[in-house]
């Protein structure tokens, strides 16, 4: 058997080439995968960027609001967005409402907030009464009936609860926590 040193050179660079092909390949596939992911990463920040920026706008336009209202009329508008809550049985919102110290004490889970919500056998349609407000700094005693909006309850359920004490601590505009008389 004689061995050609010109074919096995000629074996030797084709089977480079082919090798050298299959690299190429391969760096080809994982670099269309990384610009996949990439793109995937950036739209998914993208649509992130946008949700953060429409809930900034939200909140700009909020703050805004607040600030040209009274007092008072900021008060309720936290005591009425905390309520709106309760309605719609977004517990998890409300929840997020409460003073730490309060939460810690009470409602140390989100359960046994929704438990204590359901015990108070809230109306499905609610109205809220202020009968006062009193300011101490940065802290508001809201006095309140909790009144009974449903067309088919019985006029002896028009008003849930009377004289419900809330604290309300307000840290900003619309950067608030609450309390309340259990």
């Amino acid at each position: 058997m004689k061995f050609d040193i010109d074919k096995s050179r000629n074996l030797i660079i084709i089977a480079l080439v082919i090798v050298f092909i299959i690299f190429i390949v391969i760096k080809a596939i994982f670099s269309m995968s990384s610009n996949k992911e990439k793109e995937d990463n950036t739209t998914n920040n993208n649509i992130s960027n946008t949700t953060n920026i429409t809930k900034n706008t939200n909140d700009e336009a909020k703050i805004k609001k607040l600030k040209k209202v009274s007092e008072s009329e900021r008060i309720r508008t936290y005591l009425g967005q905390y309520f709106k809550y309760i309605e719609k049985k977004d517990f998890e919102s409300a929840y997020n409402l409460l003073y730490a110290d309060f939460k810690e004490n009470y409602f140390p889970t989100l359960e046994k907030f929704k438990e204590y919500i359901e015990k108070c056998k809230y109306p499905k349609m609610l109205s809220i009464k202020y009968n006062d407000l009193e300011t101490h700094g940065y802290y508001y005693i809201v006095d309140l009936n909790i009144e009974n909006l449903d067309p088919d309850a019985i006029s002896s359920e028009a008003v849930v609860k009377e004289n419900t004490k809330f604290v309300l601590k307000e840290n900003d505009y619309n950067d608030y926590y609450l309390s309340f008389q259990l």
